[in-house]
């Protein structure tokens, strides 16, 4: 990104801050120009729409995402990576709102493709390295495992929050293969 004029930089922040405050839900861009005082134009300028100021309230968080993806494969064990990685990636979906919306969305930008792109395809090849390894069962995909992510995001927040811990170790359980 090209730096910004220094009221241009405190535009942005400004909005970032609000829409920290705000459920992704419920983010409308014309409400945080109200809440921040600033013109509706200064706000689309910024942000043209809802999935670009969400892709900037999580572009650290998928940035992380996209490393941990990579680092699955170089694992000295790759099964212990990759459940590390789902476990992160649900803590972040779970803590970090609209990073589900940044992962699904087709309308997002270049950058924010190449880096989810990416994050995909390393983690694909992760879990095919930990299922190699025989600790990982070899009948989930990425796709479902994505699903169950999703799935636990939205049964912790229904619970407000009380039994994460439990709704993801289930979850990492199921990962796990198991002798019959």
């Amino acid at each position: 990104m090209t730096s910004l004029r220094s009221d241009a930089a405190r535009s942005r922040a400004r909005i970032l801050d609000a829409a920290r405050a705000v459920p992704s839900e419920t983010l409308r861009l014309n409400d945080l120009a109200r809440d921040t005082g600033l013109g509706v134009g200064t706000v689309y300028r910024h942000f043209p729409t809802v999935i670009s100021l969400l892709e900037a309230l999580n572009e650290d968080a998928l940035v992380e995402l996209e490393e941990l993806s990579r680092g699955v494969t170089e694992s000295a064990s790759p099964a212990t990576a990759f459940v590390e990685l789902v476990q992160r990636g649900t803590e972040l979906q779970i803590s970090r709102d609209g990073l589900r919306d940044v992962l699904i969305s087709d309308d997002v930008s270049p950058e924010t493709r190449r880096l989810r792109d990416s994050f995909r395809r390393s983690a694909t090849i992760g879990l095919q390295a930990a299922i190699a390894e025989g600790r990982i069962r070899p009948d989930v995909s990425m796709e479902q495992i994505q699903r169950l992510v999703c799935g636990v995001e939205y049964a912790v927040r229904l619970g407000e929050g009380k039994d994460r811990a439990l709704m993801l170790e289930i979850m990492l359980a199921g990962l796990e293969l198991r002798p019959r």
